[in-house]
């Protein structure tokens, strides 16, 4: 038996050393059993695994309250959604490919067509702008209620969908059916096998404070597809790894040449103040962290004029497009894995204007004193 769980590495290494530990087949019966953090937060992984740094008080300003993980509500800001959307999809993409290494491992080993494997998630994160991350609210019981679960069958061959309630509750007595298995302790769950044929069971969702709540299938079910049509709005090109980078109004302007959209009374820009803007113009060595999210701060006039469109370039291009949120003038925006990695020079931040039409950048005015000085 394999048990491992996060402490003082990081759950991408667990996932790993999980893989490494199981061996070929052998007389005994085993059970491989990995409890890992993700695509948990902190979201800090690329699909690619590299980890990216991020400033410890970027997580506090997305949201209203900086309570307990549990109780932290976003704030009404769309666009702060998009983007913790982003950073928990790319680290889902990580959990993916992880997995997918594990069941390679099994099949060059000889034991996947013969495995009982499950995978599941204890709870979802709701996204959705005012409410918790992760207490239920009226519009995101489903996203933290609906979570994923597989089960391969041994043997099996063909995968099927069996779209009724069911519960992690369940998992055990499935283990127990399948393996012909006794438990010596009553269970509150039932075999997936039962309920696939049992109908509909009620929804009872236990509030934060202890309440108890309970709702339909189908009405969670249509919350949930309202929620997954509002997330394909915000990611249009969501189909391939640059698409979920390709976000934001403005997105037109990706890849797009500096100089040939500098308006024509564009000021030398000003770089406002960036959480590892050293790192981030400089090649990142392969094993190092990447600086891949941009985080940073206007100051002064620029701080109290909200949404603010910018573009933020590396190299003379436009990597990103975001726009200021909150009432200080904070800002964020993932730059491309690759880019961070090649390190491409000079970072710049750029207003977005639109003129006759055209859209045009132009840079950053710098803080002024009581005297009008710049700061």
């Amino acid at each position: 038996m394999a048990r491992l769980t996060q402490r003082t590495r990081s759950a991408s290494q667990d996932f790993r050393s999980f893989i490494r530990s199981i061996g070929p087949v052998d007389s005994r019966p085993r059970l491989h059993f990995l409890h890992v953090m993700l695509p948990h937060v902190p979201w800090r992984f690329l699909p690619s695994g590299d980890e990216y740094f991020q400033c410890p008080q970027h997580h506090v300003h997305q949201f209203i309250e900086a309570g307990e993980l549990a109780t932290q509500r976003w704030l009404d800001d769309e666009w702060v959604i998009t983007q913790a959307w982003q950073r928990h999809l790319l680290q889902a993409m990580h959990a993916d490919r992880l997995l997918e290494n594990l069941l390679d491992h099994l099949k060059t080993l000889g034991l996947y067509d013969s495995s009982l494997i499950v995978v599941a998630s204890d709870h979802g994160a709701g996204f959705a702008g005012g409410e918790a991350r992760r207490e239920t609210g009226d519009e995101n019981v489903s996203e933290i209620l609906f979570v994923p679960l597989f089960v391969k069958l041994p043997g099996e061959r063909e995968g099927r969908r069996v779209d009724t309630a069911v519960s992690t509750l369940d998992i055990l007595p499935t283990i127990a059916e399948v393996l012909s298995l006794r438990v010596p302790w009553q269970l509150h769950g039932q075999s997936l096998l039962k309920i696939e044929h049992a109908g509909a069971r009620p929804l009872v969702i236990e509030r934060l404070d202890n309440s108890l709540d309970s709702q339909a299938l189908a009405d969670l079910r249509d919350q949930a597809n309202e929620r997954l049509a509002k997330k394909l709005e915000r990611f249009p090109e969501w189909g391939s790894l640059e698409g979920l980078y390709r976000i934001g109004e403005h997105r037109e302007l990706l890849g797009a040449e500096i100089q040939a959209l500098l308006a024509p009374d564009a000021p030398r820009p000003w770089t406002p103040r960036i959480h590892g803007l050293r790192q981030i113009q400089k090649p990142a060595p392969r094993k190092q962290k990447l600086h891949t999210l941009v985080e940073g701060i206007l100051a002064g006039e620029l701080s109290r004029r909200p949404g603010i469109p910018l573009a933020i370039s590396l190299g003379g291009r436009v990597e990103a497009v975001t726009r200021t949120y909150g009432t200080r003038g904070h800002f964020a925006a993932m730059l491309p894995g690759k880019s961070t990695r090649r390190g491409r020079g000079r970072l710049g931040v750029f207003e977005i204007l639109e003129r006759d039409g055209n859209l045009r950048l132009r840079g950053l005015q710098p803080p002024k004193d009581l005297k009008g000085n710049a700061i």
